[in-house]
């Protein structure tokens, strides 16, 4: 694309004249031009392109550039600044910056900040720990719905079972092989059933049906076969040329500052050419389409038929199988009387249970205690729910309370905080 070069101009700082792009100084009041931009033609698509030879070298040269010095504008090809004399490459030292001041430090602020946040967490982890140690412990009742009630302390039992057992002779029977090693007084009382055992017991008749092969039988089918072809005619759609308008050309110039004074344009346009689209016109054309025929044909299908069988299955029965009994004592616990303590309050006392002395023999006896408290609690509407304390202390610190307490419902027993 063909290119071409137009002047710029530029305003004068000092006598506000325009000057045309070419000159470096004003050419009415002699100023050098410094920082003044070019400025393009009110029109570029009027203006005059550059045809002289030696403006067309200026246009061409390339940037001006600026003295470091006395900041006047000078030629690409100049190598040393025509009002000053300075070099093109020459730059005067630049100024040191002065050091940014040291910002003061703030360890002492974030240490401070450090100490008081953790006075904080330690003042608040205190409060925590004395309202925990401070809160009474919740008493959960299994009656009905969550939920919490107001109650008072109705009524107060409780019941102290101990058992005693004695160690003695206990006498025993069983099969031979589960006399223990140190059992006495064994004695055989013969045999008796220990099982019973399936054995064979000869064999019984069954019948049964099977299906077996009986001839054949002729079926009739049909089916399509080939039977030559038919000649059918059809229309096609085949392209047939094409249909092609002109588009219009637009175009616009362009047109770029060289900073020398000049300015490098050229025309950029769209459109023109042709757009053509396919055309499609309409064919008869014949194809040869198969055709088939419906043929009868005949076929062997196999038969059978039911035939009844019979055959042995063997049978078995249950017979008793006979182990050697035995009877014998001995030593072992056994429970030989319970006593039994109950009542009301927060003062409880145990049975008296006064065991046999030991005598060094095999006889002895020992005691198994077991507890049951039970507390029962009433709201102010009548409603009762009871309530098994889990120590004896529990118990009498309730059975003294005369005053008000919340309790918590659930359906379920949870465990206490």
């Amino acid at each position: 694309m063909a290119e071409w070069q137009v002047e710029l101009s530029w305003t004068c700082a000092g006598c506000k004249s325009k000057v045309l792009g070419r000159h470096t100084t004003c050419t009415t009041c002699g100023k050098p031009k410094e920082n003044e931009e070019y400025e393009m033609p009110a029109d570029v698509a009027e203006a005059a392109p550059v045809t002289d030879p030696a403006l067309l070298a200026l246009a061409r040269a390339g940037e001006n550039w600026r003295c470091a010095y006395c900041a006047s504008d000078r030629r690409a090809g100049d190598g040393s600044c025509a009002r000053c004399g300075a070099g093109r490459q020459s730059a005067p030292a630049p100024v040191a910056a002065a050091a940014a001041p040291r910002p003061r430090s703030r360890a002492g602020v974030v240490v401070a900040v450090a100490v008081a946040a953790a006075l904080g967490v330690v003042g608040v982890g205190v409060a925590l720990a004395a309202a925990q140690g401070g809160a009474r412990r919740e008493i959960v009742v299994r009656h009905g719905d969550e939920t919490r009630r107001t109650v008072k302390v109705a009524k107060v039992t409780w019941e102290y079972v101990v058992a005693v057992d004695a160690w003695q002779l206990q006498p025993r029977e069983g099969f031979s092989d589960t006399v223990p090693a140190g059992a006495v007084e064994v004695r055989s009382l013969g045999e008796r059933e220990h099982h019973q055992e399936e054995v064979p017991d000869g064999f019984r008749t069954e019948s049964y049906t099977v299906e077996v092969p009986d001839g054949f039988r002729s079926e009739s089918y049909t089916v399509e076969v080939p039977d030559g072809f038919r000649s059918e005619s059809y229309t096609e759609r085949v392209a047939c040329g094409q249909d092609c308008t002109t588009r219009p050309q637009t175009c616009r110039r362009e047109c770029t500052n060289g900073k020398n004074g000049f300015a490098n344009c050229r025309d950029v346009c769209t459109g023109g050419g042709q757009s053509c689209t396919p055309r499609y016109c309409n064919e008869s054309r014949t194809r040869q389409i198969p055709k088939t025929r419906t043929e009868t044909r005949t076929r062997q299908i196999p038969k059978t038929r039911t035939e009844t069988r019979t055959r042995e299955v063997p049978k078995t029965k249950r017979v008793p199988r006979f182990a050697p009994f035995a009877s014998w004592k001995e030593w072992g616990w056994s429970e030989v009387r319970t006593l039994r303590e109950a009542g009301e309050g927060g003062v409880t006392r145990w049975p008296d249970a006064s065991l046999a002395p030991d005598d060094g023999g095999p006889a002895r006896e020992r005691a198994r205690k077991s507890q049951v408290y039970r507390v029962t609690f009433e709201d102010g509407r009548g409603a009762r729910y009871d309530y098994s304390p889990a120590s004896e202390a529990e118990l009498a610190a309730l059975a003294n309370r005369t005053d008000e307490l919340r309790i918590r419902i659930a359906p379920t027993v949870s465990p206490l905080p």
